[in-house]
């Protein structure tokens, strides 16, 4: 199985695939993966998936995909270093898109970007002032527990209740294989912003 894509979903179904036993080849343009997380729990799930014999082909990107005319209709994957790809599924992961597009957001008075995202401020209220987006309609960082927070909040803000905004930190779950999660800032950017801290490992 190729997965096109490496971040949090591709890294999710390539994990789980793997699992089950498939031979799994995530492709994906950037050299780092996940390059929100700590650089040194990225590697150590690299690593872990590397045991686990998925194959990953980072800095590279796909040109074009065609079907193999063999009678098995097996996925030809074309990368744009000249480097062909057979194998016998492609799972296309490359990012999330809101879906948006039946909404008529032009009767609205909103538009949306090309990934059908919903511009708002930090209330979570559109340039519509009545009209309020959360979750995956926003963008990043397209999390269940932040989108439940974030719609807390816009339901808040709507009705004139009483409430903060959107916590600085929040807990980032991906459901790898092991499991990787983290809250508060990179280690990157403690050292960053010359702030003096201790870390340990603990296995």
């Amino acid at each position: 199985m190729v997965i096109i894509g490496c971040g949090v979903v591709g890294i999710e179904y390539a994990s789980m695939f793997t699992a089950f036993g498939v031979d799994v080849t995530p492709i994906d343009g950037h050299e780092r993966l996940l390059a929100f997380l700590d650089h040194e729990v990225v590697d150590e799930l690299i690593h872990q998936m590397r045991n686990r014999n998925v194959k990953f082909r980072l800095g590279e990107r796909v040109d074009h995909i065609d079907v193999s005319k063999n009678g098995r209709n097996r996925p030809v994957v074309h990368l744009e270093s000249g480097m062909r790809v057979v194998l016998d599924v492609a799972l296309y992961a490359v990012g999330r898109s809101g879906a948006t597009e039946n909404l008529d957001l032009a009767a609205a008075g909103l538009q949306s970007d090309n990934r059908g995202r919903i511009k708002v401020d930090d209330r979570f209220r559109t340039e519509v002032p009545n009209i309020f987006a959360a979750s995956d309609v926003i963008g990043s960082p397209s999390l269940a527990c932040t989108s439940s927070e974030q719609g807390r909040l816009a339901t808040c803000h709507a009705f004139g209740v009483k409430a903060g905004r959107m916590a600085d930190h929040f807990p980032i779950g991906i459901y790898s294989i092991p499991e990787t999660s983290t809250v508060g800032q990179l280690e990157e950017e403690i050292i960053r912003n010359k702030v003096p801290y201790e870390s340990g490992v603990a296995r």
